[in-house]
């Protein structure tokens, strides 16, 4: 085996970190929904080249066209040992590796989908040969392996369409391959990873701690100098490696990193309020506006201000993204709610103390009628009819969800901009806010008006 792939090893070296030949066999090829019923790769980590080949047991049924196609039947992984039971053996292998397959994106998510199912985070970086026969070859109209196999007159290690058959004559063409573009293929693989490779200078550790990274929804805990920073993520590796592209002097400052993994984008966000309360995370401002009302000498007043992300008791009254929208949507409900603008402090200009109410000089207002404790009463009645936002149209939303991976339905509460958690307190943050719009926009079905 070490003689047979020298040169493919000698090769892999410019990429300083094992290189893996990877493919699976499933039951079908819903990435969310089938199983993996076998796996076979080539490992090199510059020392040897190591084979592995097994069937797994995908505790469910193989269709009858699966068996057909790759020869794997139900009787043959009937006393095979599942992907949880071998993930303990193989996932070193493959940790903080580059994982090279024939249409990667199914390989790579497979294997990412069937870690998380037993309970294991898995990332790492990727390179497509589909993409790279593509981009070698550009004049040939087809880059399967079968297509492959045969204009290169490759020699099948086994049956076709098993695992370890389609490792071997993925890396006897890859060796044909490099040796015909010697001189371009490593710049042109490098291009087409996916996500592209963390800085040279990388400290191992942190090599170590993204290798533990999902790849999906998440939280990125970053404890710093002298704080701890949340990102919140929805590829959790791939974000975090183009973050350090992108700022590599920030590394200087981390002496941690983790990650939580989450099913959802809203699962995320429950998430990152957990973790935000653990650590006493510092959240800034929601950069949205609210309503909150007061009580002054005896009489109850209403004011826009600027809303906080955090925790709250209850709902914001209102989320706007401007205070001129804020104060047109107070002004309107007063005035819907035949409530006197100058007992809510609303008016545009501050009125002498113990001026006379302007509205009931020109016409009649409410509060010639009314006395405080009546107003009062009437504010805090009309309170909860307040326009929401000036996006967010419906008071009260249940959200659903659904984790795919593990095959769970989730149900969230939002109201009035916030998530309701757990303990029954609220939380406002300005992701939240930009993971709701997402919805309305690209999801609409998931949200349902909740009318109680």
């Amino acid at each position: 085996m070490q003689q047979r792939y020298a040169f493919l090893a000698e090769q892999f070296a410019c990429f300083g970190l094992p290189v893996v030949i990877l493919d699976l066999e499933s039951t079908g090829g819903d990435l969310m929904r089938d199983h993996i019923t076998e796996i076979a790769f080539l490992r090199f980590d510059g020392q040897s080249v190591e084979r592995y080949s097994q069937l797994v047991n995908p505790q469910v049924d193989i269709p009858e066209f699966i068996t057909e196609l790759t020869g794997i039947s139900n009787e043959m992984v009937a006393n095979a040992p599942t992907f949880a039971e071998l993930l303990p053996d193989i996932l070193p292998s493959l940790r903080g590796s580059l994982i090279v397959a024939h249409n990667s994106h199914f390989d790579y998510t497979m294997l990412r989908h069937e870690s998380a199912r037993a309970g294991v985070a898995f990332a790492t970086a990727a390179l497509c040969t589909v993409r790279l026969s593509h981009a070698l070859y550009p004049h040939e109209r087809k880059h399967n392996l079968d297509a492959i196999v045969e204009r290169f007159q490759l020699i099948p290690d086994g049956e076709r369409h098993r695992a370890w058959s389609d490792v071997a004559m993925l890396a006897d063409f890859l060796q044909v391959a490099l040796r015909e573009h010697l001189d371009t293929w490593q710049e042109t693989a490098w291009r087409l990873l996916q996500p592209k490779m963390l800085p040279e200078d990388t400290p191992e550790w942190i090599r170590e701690s993204l290798a533990t990274f999902g790849d999906g929804f998440g939280v990125a805990v970053l404890h710093l100098d002298d704080e701890v920073q949340l990102r919140l993520c929805e590829h959790g590796y791939r974000d975090m490696v183009e973050m350090i592209s992108r700022q590599p002097s920030w590394l200087a400052q981390v002496k941690r990193l983790e990650f939580v993994a989450a099913g959802s984008s809203l699962q995320s966000m429950v998430e990152y309020a957990k973790l935000a309360r653990q650590w006493q995370v510092d959240l800034g401002q929601s950069g949205r506006h609210t309503v909150s009302f007061y009580e002054q000498s005896g009489c109850l007043k209403a004011k826009v201000h600027q809303l906080a992300n955090g925790f709250y008791e209850k709902p914001p009254t209102g989320v706007f993204l401007h205070p001129k929208g804020a104060k047109r949507a107070l002004q309107e409900w007063a005035s819907a709610q035949n409530l006197c603008p100058t007992r809510l402090g609303i008016l545009p200009h501050t009125l002498p103390k113990d001026a006379p109410c302007p509205v009931s000089l020109v016409k009649s207002c409410v509060c010639k009628q009314t006395n405080l404790d009546t107003h009062n009463l009437r504010v805090k009645w009309a309170s909860t009819k307040l326009p929401t936002a000036d996006w967010l149209y419906h008071p009260r939303l249940r959200i659903r969800e659904k984790d795919r991976v593990r095959g769970e339905d989730l149900e969230f509460v939002v109201e009035r901009g916030a998530l309701l958690l757990d303990d029954d307190t609220w939380f406002v943050s300005h992701h939240l806010f930009d993971i709701l719009k997402h919805k309305f926009k690209t999801a609409r079905r998931s949200i349902v008006v909740d009318e109680g």
